[in-house]
C-alpha cells in the first residue's frame, strides 16, 4: 500500500543574522576585522595580502615565496614555527595567485594570541633559508609536473592565456624553468616589495570577542611597517568575444574539456544579484539547464558548472565541461543553444522561483559555520567590500524580480559575448564551425 500526502510550503526566507563583529585599519594600512562565531572552541585567522608580479619569472618567485614564508626567522627555524603553532591545534598554510597571497591557520580560540606573534614576526622577519629554499624548490617542481598533467588545471590556464594573453592573471602554473631560476635574493627581494601591510586584510572568525580580538592582533602585527602599499594585479584587460572557438592540442589529454568565457560584472556591480540567478539558472547548480540538458539528457557529460569569477574587480562568467573528444562540438552546440535560449526568452517564473530558494537556502547555512563565513567574508574583502555586503546581496537576491534576470540573462550569457576553447588529445573537426588549432 502506498501512502502519498502532499508536502506542505516553504517557510519563507528568513534572513540570517547580521555578524557580530568589530573592524578597524591599523596605523600601519591593515585591514581587520573580527566576527564571532562560537559554536566551537576555535579561530580562523586569514591574512590576505594583494600579490601582483611584474614578470612570469616572478610568478616561479612568488611561489617559492609562499612556500618558505613560514620556515624561518632570526629567532625560530621552521620546526620551532611548526611546533608552536602546533601546540594550539594548528598548522600554517600558505598559498599564491597571480591577485593575492593568503595564509590561512585554525587554531584553539585560547593560541590566538600565540598565532597572531607567530604569523607577525615571520612577516617582519623572514629568512627563507638557503637549504628550505633547496628543499621546497624541489617539491615545487613536482607540484608543478602534476599541474601540468591535470587537465581541470591545465585547461584553466589555457582558457586565461585565450582570453588574456601574456596578462598575469594567464599565469595560474608556474614554468619550472622560473622556479629553477629563483635564487635567495630574488625571493627575499619579491618579499621586501610585496609582504607589507599598507591593503592587506586580517579575517578573524570564531569563540573571540570581536573588540577584543581586534585590538590584540592590532598589537601583534603594530611592528609590520613597509614604506609603500601593497603591490596589486595590473587591471585585466578587454575580453575578446565572439571568436571562433580554439581547438589547442595537447597529446596527454585523453578527451576534450571545453571552456568558456565572458566579461560580466564584479560584486560591488548593482547588477550582481540579478546575474547571480541568471547563473544560477544557466549552469550554477545540480537542477540547472546545462546539468538537466548536456549531461542528463544527452549524456554529453559527467558534470557541467558555470561560474562568476571576479578578478581584479572585474567579472567573468565561465563555463566548464568535459567530454569525449568526438562529441565535444555536439556538447558545444548545446551550450549554445542553452544559452541563446536564455538570453532571448529568458527564464520560467519556477526557474527563478527554485533558484532564488536554492541561492538563499545554501548562503544561509554557510553562514551558519565558521568556515563558511570566512570563505565568504574572505572573498568580499579581498574584492574591496565590508562583510555587510553578504547580507545586502542576499537580500537583493530575495527581491530581485524575474524581469532584472531576464534582462542579466540577456544582457551577459548571449552566446555572442563568449570566446571558447577546446583542450583535446587530437584534432576534432565539425561542419559549419571554423576554427583555429594550436599545438602547445
Amino acid at each position: 500500500m502506498t501512502i502519498t500526502a502532499e508536502l506542505p510550503p516553504l517557510a519563507p526566507f528568513a534572513a540570517p543574522r547580521p555578524f557580530d563583529q568589530h573592524a578597524r585599519v591599523a596605523a600601519n594600512g591593515l585591514r581587520i576585522h573580527a566576527i564571532r562565531q562560537a559554536a566551537a572552541p576555535l579561530v580562523t585567522v586569514q591574512l590576505g595580502i594583494p600579490f601582483g608580479v611584474d614578470s612570469p619569472e616572478q610568478t616561479g618567485t612568488a611561489e617559492l615565496l609562499a612556500a618558505t614564508l613560514f620556515t624561518g626567522t632570526a629567532n625560530l627555524d621552521r620546526s620551532r614555527v611548526e611546533d608552536e603553532i602546533a601546540l594550539v591545534g594548528g598548522a600554517l598554510r600558505c598559498a599564491v595567485e597571480p591577485e593575492r597571497l593568503t595564509v590561512s591557520v585554525t587554531v584553539l580560540a585560547e593560541g590566538l594570541p600565540r598565532t597572531l606573534a607567530i604569523i607577525a614576526q615571520c612577516l617582519i622577519d623572514a629568512r627563507y633559508p638557503g637549504a628550505e629554499l633547496d628543499r621546497e624548490r624541489s617539491r615545487l617542481i613536482e607540484r608543478v609536473k602534476l599541474a601540468n598533467a591535470t587537465p581541470k588545471l591545465l585547461a584553466r590556464q589555457l582558457m586565461y592565456r585565450h582570453c588574456f594573453g601574456a596578462h598575469p592573471v594567464s599565469r595560474q602554473i608556474p614554468e619550472i624553468e622560473h622556479v629553477l631560476a629563483s635564487d635567495a635574493d630574488a625571493v627575499r627581494a619579491l618579499s621586501d616589495r610585496n609582504v607589507v601591510p599598507d591593503g592587506a586584510t586580517l579575517l578573524l572568525v570564531g569563540d573571540i570577542e570581536p573588540a577584543q580580538a581586534v585590538d590584540a592582533a592590532a598589537a601583534a602585527f603594530e611592528p609590520w611597517q613597509a614604506g609603500h602599499p601593497a603591490t596589486r594585479m595590473e587591471p585585466l584587460p578587454p575580453m575578446p568575444a565572439g571568436r571562433a572557438a580554439e581547438v589547442i592540442e595537447r597529446r596527454e589529454f585523453r578527451h576534450a574539456a571545453v571552456r568558456m568565457a565572458a566579461s560580466s560584472v564584479g560584486r560591488g556591480d548593482p547588477r550582481c544579484a540579478s546575474l547571480y540567478l541568471a547563473n544560477l539558472i544557466l549552469g550554477g547548480y545540480f537542477s540547472s539547464r546545462l546539468n538537466t540538458n548536456l549531461r542528463e539528457r544527452d549524456g554529453f557529460v559527467y558534470g557541467v558548472q558555470s561560474l562568476l569569477l571576479d578578478h581584479a574587480g572585474a567579472g567573468m562568467t565561465v563555463i566548464e565541461f568535459d567530454t569525449d573528444a568526438a562529441t565535444a562540438h555536439a556538447a558545444l552546440d548545446r551550450a549554445v543553444a542553452d544559452l541563446t535560449a536564455l538570453a532571448e526568452h529568458g527564464p520560467s517564473q519556477d526557474e527563478t522561483d527554485r533558484a532564488r530558494r536554492y541561492a538563499t537556502g545554501v548562503s544561509s547555512l554557510h553562514l551558519t559555520t565558521r568556515e563558511g563565513i570566512v570563505d565568504r567574508v574572505g572573498k568580499v574583502l579581498a574584492a574591496g567590500l565590508e562583510p555587510d555586503w553578504i547580507h545586502e546581496h542576499l537580500a537583493s537576491v530575495s527581491q530581485v524580480s524575474d524581469a532584472d534576470v531576464a534582462r542579466a540573462a540577456r544582457e551577459f550569457l548571449a552566446p555572442e559575448r563568449f570566446t571558447t576553447v577546446i583542450v583535446t588529445n587530437k584534432a576534432v573537426s565539425h561542419q559549419g564551425s571554423p576554427e583555429k588549432r594550436r599545438m602547445t
